[in-house]
């Protein structure tokens, strides 16, 4: 995955989940500063439960903003709705 970053992608911010169950943990790879936020401590911080009001709205952004890189970098890619989202 490091070396992945690592190659020229034109992406300023790299999403990334960890998901145990309906805990989850999102990172952002800031690949101008080179850093990786928040800052993996070994283990894994599961901050947000996917099951709450919360978590999902939170999981909503994200999805959110990873679709709309996909429509800068690809204009004519067709990204499916999630039921219920526009």
């Amino acid at each position: 995955m490091l070396n992945l970053l690592q190659e020229p992608h034109g992406l300023d911010t790299m999403h990334g989940v960890c998901v145990f169950g309906t805990r989850a943990a999102f990172y952002q790879y800031d690949s101008k500063r080179q850093i990786v936020l928040p800052k993996p401590q070994g283990q894994v911080n599961f901050d947000l439960d996917l099951a709450t009001e919360s978590g999902a709205v939170r999981f909503m952004e994200v999805t959110e903003e990873v679709k709309q890189m996909c429509r800068e970098f690809m204009p004519d890619l067709e990204v499916p709705a999630l039921p219920g989202h526009s």
